[in-house]
């Protein structure tokens, strides 16, 4: 199993808790690693298949007038949609492809979700090769914050939305969002958590073939947080 693995190599007397806390953030860190490595997002499907979701998410709405940049003229609020990522039942970690319905009077078809920076995104709805096609099938989308939960004083923290853009003569119905989800959270378990609450023993959803890197990460952790090393 693989807690038993990473318990047995990192642990050397420390408690449960802290092993739990250690595990999981060297877990964070070798998904950043591994995701850089990796040239692109096919190789993340292929190499990392386990943490790899595909979920359809429904609009939650039109962006509100005090959440939305200004843009041309052919592009009204009624043309932007928010897809929120706060509910996704596995935690959002990285963007890998998507589609959205486009609907055109009794017509609809797929649409190709192109990301595009969010600083470049005027540019492309006005450019004539770049902006939302219903003729391509094509649909653009920038990351945004949540403008259910965004204030000022939240905006670092606060969670992620995914906004589509579509023209005046077409609607966007659900997307479906092929991302890379965060691992889950491993607990050694035989403790209580802060509430009283029994922990049970979880494992990772990681290929094992990674579980020595993962190790190795947590070791680097302990030593640099903590001040121990496990010789």
């Amino acid at each position: 199993m693989a807690v038993n693995e990473m318990d047995s190599n990192v642990n050397v007397g420390y408690p449960k808790e802290l092993i739990d806390i250690v595990l999981n953030k060297a877990a964070l860190k070798w998904l950043e690693s591994i995701v850089v490595m990796l040239e692109n997002n096919q190789a993340i499907v292929e190499k990392l298949s386990s943490l790899v979701i595909r979920t359809p998410i429904t609009s939650t709405a039109t962006i509100p007038n005090n959440f939305q940049t200004a843009l041309p003229s052919s592009i009204t609020l009624e043309n932007s949609y928010e897809y929120r990522l706060d509910g996704l039942i596995h935690p959002y970690y990285r963007f890998l492809a998507a589609h959205a319905t486009i609907n055109k009077g009794e017509c609809s078809k797929q649409g190709k979700v192109k990301i595009e920076q969010h600083d470049d995104i005027q540019v492309v709805l006005r450019d004539s090769n770049r902006k939302p096609s219903w003729r391509y099938g094509e649909v653009v989308g920038v990351f945004g914050r949540d403008s259910k939960t965004y204030t000022i004083a939240n905006a670092n923290t606060v969670s992620k939305s995914i906004i589509l853009y579509t023209d005046s003569s077409t609607t966007l119905g659900d997307m479906y969002l092929t991302y890379l989800k965060v691992p889950n959270q491993i607990n050694i378990g035989g403790y209580n958590d802060l509430n009283g609450n029994a922990l049970i023993r979880t494992e990772l959803d990681i290929p094992q073939e990674y579980y020595p890197d993962i190790i190795e990460f947590a070791k680097i952790e302990v030593a640099s947080s903590y001040g121990f090393t496990n010789k």
